[in-house]
């Protein structure tokens, strides 16, 4: 597929079935229906969804959530359906997460990622993020170390309050 066509828009209930389908079909350990709930019910998060037709037929095709603290913002979850990786769409969403959490006042966004999940890593150092230290056995099925990477979305941000790049 070339020349895909797609929105992004917020994420509304109505949404999280669509999601969940999603989630189940890409990943060894998806979230359960509970997490995306409580993710979208919490007050200081969010999420977004890109989707291609119209809103009679609008299919979603990828979706993040987040979750903002002061001073930072996290990834917790991001996906886009098989068929349409590599065609921009998980670009365009944590683009507009970077946005979201910089008119919120985040200099950072940080994220998890399998450390076994080098197209992701490779993926979110391309976009300027870099590793900045391992949780030790995080995921579960397969059991699996996250690498955290950190992305300073704030170019007033000083290099003292920047997290140091994790030391290989």
């Amino acid at each position: 597929m070339t020349g895909l066509n797609f929105d992004i828009r917020p994420m509304v209930s109505n949404d999280l079935g669509r999601i969940a389908k999603i989630e189940t079909e890409l990943f060894p350990d998806p979230w359960p229906m509970q997490s995306f709930r409580d993710s979208l019910k919490n007050p200081t998060g969010g999420g977004f969804v890109a989707t291609s037709g119209n809103r009679s037929g609008e299919s979603i095709i990828g979706y993040c959530l987040y979750l903002h603290a002061p001073g930072e913002t996290t990834l917790t979850n991001i996906a886009v359906r098989k068929k349409y990786q590599k065609m921009k769409v998980g670009v365009s969403l944590l683009k507009t997460l970077e946005d979201e959490a910089l008119q919120n006042g985040s200099d950072m966004v940080l994220l998890e990622a399998r450390e076994s999940n080098e197209t992701a890593i490779l993926f979110y150092e391309s976009k300027g993020y870099y590793k900045i230290y391992k949780r030790k056995n995080y995921y579960n099925s397969p059991r699996e170390s996250a690498v955290v990477m950190a992305h300073i979305i704030n170019s007033g941000i000083s290099s003292e309050s920047a997290p140091e790049p994790l030391k290989v």
